[in-house]
């Protein structure tokens, strides 16, 4: 099949997206980790999950995986054919990479708090019509009924199966499911709930800056749920409550200002003005 019958075989594809996806399910990335430091810059194009109420999304339908992908930089669909699928087992690359299955598994539960043992089926991905697939073009997928794993060299890629609408990040907490005492004392006051979001945007803020992985393990992460759980978790009064929320902003402010310069007030947004 010559270039141009294959870009509009793609084209028919892209748009029998809606239908074949059907009863399809959608698997959304909230994980970004990598197993060794590559030798080159060979990152795909594809952005970290800083917020996966919108990130890219993954989905298997027939013979291809659908990739959406939605960013800053980014905001496309691409599919790749499947070369091959097997039942899992230990392959070569894994092989290559950890060594033994129990040193994946530690890997697996350090990073995204899952490991290999609901894995049910490989996927080996062929090449890509897109230069916007990289992270598809010659990878592999590790299917259980939750999770995709994409494994693109060093690189690995959670896919959660999106049962529910994901949360926004950037957004306060949802106050319908407060369960400790000092959440409901923070819903009980519009003015930590609006604190509480700004902070929150703050954090996405931080992660888009200095995050090179979404992991468990990610310093970003980890400092932002001690400050949670060592300082605001503390307070038992709306005072010290909203006492730590404006120290935390301006610690944040200080750390992203060169990039979020509006922060900590919204950004504005392009279409209203």
């Amino acid at each position: 099949m010559n270039f141009p019958a294959r870009k509009l075989l793609l084209s028919a594809l892209f748009l029998a997206l809606p239908l074949s996806a059907t009863g399809q399910s959608i698997y959304r990335l909230t994980g970004m980790t990598q197993a060794y430091q590559p030798g080159r810059n060979d990152f795909p194009d594809i952005s970290l999950p800083v917020n996966p109420a919108y990130s890219a999304t993954l989905a298997l339908a027939g013979d291809f995986f659908l990739l959406n992908l939605t960013s800053e930089t980014t905001d496309g669909a691409c599919a790749v054919k499947i070369k091959h699928k097997n039942l899992y087992y230990f392959d070569k690359n894994l092989v290559n990479i950890f060594g033994t299955h129990d040193k994946l598994d530690h890997f697996l539960t350090a990073k995204f708090h899952t490991n290999s043992k609901d894995w049910s089926t490989s996927y080996i991905l062929g090449n890509s019509f897109s230069s916007a697939c990289s992270a598809l073009r010659y990878s592999t997928i590790y299917a259980s009924h939750d999770e995709f794993i994409l494994v693109h060299g060093p690189y690995f890629f959670l896919f959660s199966r999106q049962t529910h609408p994901f949360r926004d990040e950037s957004e306060s907490f949802d106050c319908g499911k407060a369960e400790s005492n000092v959440e409901h004392l923070i819903c009980r006051s519009p003015d930590l709930v609006k604190l509480d979001a700004v902070v929150n945007r703050g954090f996405v803020g931080m992660q888009m800056k200095y995050s090179k992985e979404i992991s468990y393990q990610d310093p970003v992460r980890i400092n932002q749920l001690s400050w949670i759980s060592n300082v605001r978790n503390k307070c038992a009064t709306v005072e010290c409550l909203s006492a730590a929320y404006k120290t935390r902003i301006q610690y944040i402010k200080e750390k992203i200002s060169d990039e979020f310069p509006s922060y900590p007030a919204e950004e504005p947004d392009p279409e209203s003005e």
